[in-house]
C-alpha cells in the first residue's frame, strides 16, 4: 500500500535536514523521509558519516506536538524503545544504551536523533531520526569491534522494516502525547546503562592549557547510574557525592561494560 506522506530518495545529505525543510514549509505530522544513502548524516555531538547505498535504514519522521518542547525531553528514549520493539518483533534481541543507542550482541546497530525544528506554524515540532545498520559489509573495519549490522544476526527485508518503523514511530509519538513521558520501565528493562559505572566524556585540551585564572581544566567525573526518571533523565550518583544528579544530555563511557547477550523477560 502506498504512503502519501512517505518521501523516499535514492540519496540525500541527511534525512533529518530534508524533513526539517519540509516541516518549515508546512508538511503535516507523520510525514516521513527516507534514503538509500546519505552523505552528511550526523549523530550526537555533531558526529558525521557517509554510507553505502542500500546498506542501512535512514529514516526521519515529523511529529507536530501539542506539548511544549520542555515536555518532549523524553521522546528520544521513547523512540529508542519503539525501534527496539519493532526489531524484537523480527526476532532480534535488542539492548538500549542511554541516551540514544541500540545494541545487538553488545555492539551498536543503530541510533536515534530527535531534533526540535521550526514547524512553520509557531508550535512545537520534532524531527525523529533513526539510523540502522543492515549489511555488515558496509561497516568500516575500524569500527568492527563496536558496531554490527542486523543481517549479521538474522534475515531482514529492508523495505518491510522501513514501513514497519514508519507506522510504529507515528503511533509511538502520538501515544507519547497522551502520557507526556517515555515508558521508562520498559526502557529500563532493556537498558545496559543502569547499574553501570560510567565516566563522563569532557572536551579535551592540550595538557599545558589552563583557564584565565591559571587553573587546570576539570577532570571527568566517575559515578554509578542508579536509574531513570519518569521524564527520561538519567539518575547518576557521582563518586564523592551523596546526592543523585538528574542528567538529560551528555556523553558517558562505561567503565565496566555489561553483557547484552541476554534480554530480561
Amino acid at each position: 500500500m502506498s504512503d502519501a506522506l512517505h518521501h523516499h530518495f535514492a540519496e540525500l545529505g541527511s534525512t533529518n535536514d530534508e524533513l526539517t525543510r519540509l516541516a518549515a514549509a508546512g508538511a503535516p505530522s507523520g510525514t516521513a523521509v527516507s534514503a538509500d544513502r546519505q552523505h552528511a548524516g550526523r549523530g550526537r555531538r555533531g558526529h558525521t558519516w557517509e554510507s553505502l547505498a542500500g546498506s542501512h535504514v535512514f529514516l526521519s519522521v515529523l511529529h507536530r506536538s501539542r506539548l511544549p518542547l520542555a515536555e518532549l525531553s523524553g521522546l528520544t528514549l521513547e523512540v529508542g524503545l519503539v525501534v527496539s520493539e519493532v526489531l524484537e518483533g523480527l526476532g532480534f534481541v535488542v539492548a538500549l544504551e542511554w541516551p540514544n543507542d541500540l545494541l545487538v550482541a553488545g555492539k551498536k546497530v543503530g541510533g536515534v536523533l530527535c531534533e526540535a525544528v521550526d514547524d512553520g506554524r509557531g508550535g512545537s515540532a520534532v524531527v525523529i531520526g533513526v539510523g540502522l545498520n543492515v549489511d555488515v559489509s558496509a561497516l568500516p573495519d575500524a569500527i568492527a569491534d563496536r558496531a554490527t549490522a542486523l543481517r549479521a544476526h538474522g534475515p531482514v527485508e529492508r523495505d518491510a522494516l522501513l514501513a514497519a518503523l514508519i507506522a510504529a514511530l507515528r503511533r509511538g509519538a502520538e501515544a507519547y502525547e497522551l502520557r507526556r513521558a517515555p515508558r521508562t520501565d520498559a526502557w529500563a528493562a532493556r537498558a545496559v546503562t543502569i547499574g553501570q559505572r560510567v565516566q563522563e566524556v569532557v572536551a579535551t585540551a592540550p595538557q599545558s592549557s589552563r583557564d584565565g585564572a591559571g587553573r587546570e581544566p576539570p577532570s571527568a567525573r566517575v559515578g554509578l547510574v542508579t536509574g531513570i526518571a519518569r521524564d527520561g533523565a538519567l539518575l547518576l550518583l557521582w563518586d564523592g557525592s551523596s546526592e543523585v544528579e538528574r542528567v538529560f544530555a551528555g556523553e558517558l563511557t562505561a567503565l565496566h561494560p555489561l553483557s547484552t547477550d541476554s534480554h530480561p523477560e
